[in-house]
């Protein structure tokens, strides 16, 4: 990955035209051929620096499935998702220590247990995808014509509540026909503040947020320090868009570079709802589960995570956590999806 990431900064401008194709094309292959979810990241990474869009889109579309293949870590949905598995159980650490430089009183430090294999997007949920679903139906008070912080079908969508993130994740359940005992939401047009969710929501099958431990865990990628490659707000600039460097507005997912299991954006350019409804603390040792009360109040307070591009340094790490209503449709706010493959070991 190191390598991929080291000849991507480079760029094909100072190649001959043939060793440029070459070296694209042992990328492409890497992309479509390896099964590990970094390679495939960093090689994304890299053909978008190198202007290979039009390639990618191309090929998302033929690898399309609602399931990995046999030894890859990815796979990708026919509606473009990208999605990284994660083998449970695993523990997951949330918060921060104490002598963390910005920590915020309800970051104290807990482990979770993440019961499960769930499976988590690489990048937030576009604009080109979601409207797809709003064209289809009905989300509240939604209309993105003229947005000038998403002036891009690929980046991230915005200014969506929690309630609307939701029916985006049951319209994916839906399109990919799960059976209704493995919806995580109930049915579109009853998504709103009296809908109440299942009890054993996380072991269903159906597209979901991700939980706060699923989120905070893969943004850490395996790291303790305040943000997935250390702890130099210098070099925020490489992994994250933010208000050093995102000109007040989006851009598109796999633009800067991905974390070390392959996530991209898990800090800036949106902020990121999670399914769990918002506690002062993170939630005790024990296990990932949803929290109570299951009926989603209006005025229930709900986690976000990641901060967005309006974001200075100080909100862009790890642990930070944020509690807007479920209504909320922050400008620098917007989700990526999960869901649940299989419970237990």
């Amino acid at each position: 990955g190191a390598l991929i990431l080291a000849l991507g900064g480079i760029g094909l401008s100072g190649l001959s035209d043939s060793l440029a194709q070459e070296l694209k094309s042992v990328f492409r292959h890497v992309y479509r051929a390896d099964g590990n979810c970094a390679i495939h990241s960093c090689a994304e990474w890299a053909l978008r620096r190198w202007d290979d869009g039009q390639w990618l889109q191309q090929t998302r579309r033929e690898l399309a499935s609602q399931a990995p293949r046999k030894g890859f870590q990815w796979f990708i949905t026919p509606e473009g998702h990208t999605m990284t598995v994660v083998e449970g159980p695993v523990g997951s650490q949330m918060g921060a220590p104490e002598s963390e430089l910005d920590r915020d009183s309800d970051e104290s430090i807990r482990t979770r247990r993440i019961n499960r294999t769930f499976a988590i997007s690489t990048t937030e949920v576009t604009k080109e995808q979601f409207l797809e679903f709003a064209a289809q139906e009905m989300a509240d008070g939604f209309s993105h014509a003229e947005n000038p912080y998403i002036p891009d079908a690929d980046c991230p969508i915005n200014a969506v509540t929690w309630f609307n993130a939701a029916k985006y994740c049951r319209w994916l359940s839906e399109r990919a026909e799960l059976p209704d005992e493995q919806m995580c939401y109930p049915p579109i047009e009853t998504i709103n503040s009296s809908m109440r969710l299942p009890n054993d929501g996380l072991n269903r099958t159906g597209y979901r947020l991700p939980t706060e431990a699923e989120w905070e865990y893969a943004c850490r990628a395996g790291s303790t320090t305040p943000r997935p490659y250390g702890y130099d707000p210098a070099l925020l600039g490489e992994y994250v868009w933010y208000y050093d460097n995102a000109q007040v507005r989006t851009w598109p997912g796999g633009s800067l570079q991905p974390n070390a299991w392959g996530f991209f954006d898990m800090l800036g350019n949106v902020a990121e709802w999670c399914h769990d409804a918002y506690q002062r603390l993170p939630p005790p040792e024990g296990d990932d589960v949803d929290q109570q009360p299951f009926t989603v109040g209006l005025r229930q307070m709900r986690v976000v995570r990641g901060g967005g591009y309006s974001d200075s340094a100080r909100s862009l790490r790890s642990a930070n956590r944020r509690n807007p209503i479920p209504i909320t449709a922050g400008f620098a706010q917007g989700f990526r999806i999960a869901k649940t493959l299989s419970v237990g070991e």
